[in-house]
């Protein structure tokens, strides 16, 4: 099973106090700080169920997003139908070709550490690279190398609802340390509300971590110039205690 076949049905439960109106404006500042041309069409590769294109929409950005997963985008056509800015469809983003260059292209949740092989996430950089205007920016956050070395992944339980169901959810990681990847099971319990009904399932996500270098040097590769590096929500260079850190590169 791939990653989100079955979870994205129960995504937007599980992260329905995740803070998109914060990551948001985050993101719009470093546009508007580093890009040297007027954006205005954003492309967001792992656009999820539409979380960050719907606040993106509130800065009159048009968002075309592209994932993966058939029921993520499902989902997201739920803003599609609320706001013609938005537009979605399912894609791979290392394969991308929709004959069109947009102004800034993000990539947010961790989407380029599920690019574990180096072609992987080279070709998903050059697939950015190929819908992006020259000087346009590329904005995107990865798992942290020195953060997850220094702060490895635990086992946890968390529990969340919606208004029909109730889920738990077991994370279990496996650091692979010669491999830089991180392999995150799942294991979901979801019991309905009304008629106690209890459905269980596991995906397992591999998540790779890295490091400045290896960054630049894929940027370099795929044709874009490394502008800088914080750490997520911060204006700060990242640290030891930084798990996740943004790039901004600039297509040249």
């Amino acid at each position: 099973m791939k990653p989100f076949d079955k979870y994205s049905s129960y995504y937007n439960a599980i992260y329905k106090n995740k803070a998109y109106e914060e990551e948001t404006f985050y993101i719009n500042h470093l546009i508007k700080k580093f890009s040297p041309i007027e954006v205005e069409q954003v492309l967001e590769l792992g656009c999820g169920t539409g979380g960050h294109a719907r606040e993106l929409l509130n800065y009159g950005y048009s968002v075309h997003g592209v994932d993966m997963s058939p029921g993520m985008i499902e989902l997201a056509g739920e803003v599609n139908v609320k706001n013609n800015l938005f537009t979605c469809e399912q894609a791979d983003i290392r394969e991308l070709e929709l004959n069109k260059k947009f102004d800034c292209i993000l990539s947010l949740f961790h989407v380029m550490s599920y690019q574990v092989e180096n072609t992987d996430f080279l070709n998903a950089l050059r697939s950015a690279r190929r819908h992006l205007k020259y000087e346009g920016l590329l904005i995107f956050d990865f798992w942290y190398g020195p953060g997850v070395l220094s702060d490895n992944p635990v086992i946890k339980e968390r529990n969340f609802e919606s208004d029909e169901v109730k889920i738990k959810r077991m994370t279990t990681p496996m650091i692979n340390f010669n491999e830089n990847i991180v392999d995150v099971k799942f294991d979901i319990e979801i019991r309905g509300k009304e008629n106690g009904v209890t459905e269980n399932l596991m995906e397992l996500h591999r998540m790779r971590y890295f490091f400045l270098p290896e960054i630049k040097l894929f940027l370099e590769l795929a044709k874009f110039e490394f502008t800088v590096a914080y750490s997520w929500l911060k204006e700060e260079i990242p640290s030891q205690k930084s798990w996740y850190v943004t790039i901004v590169a600039k297509a040249c």
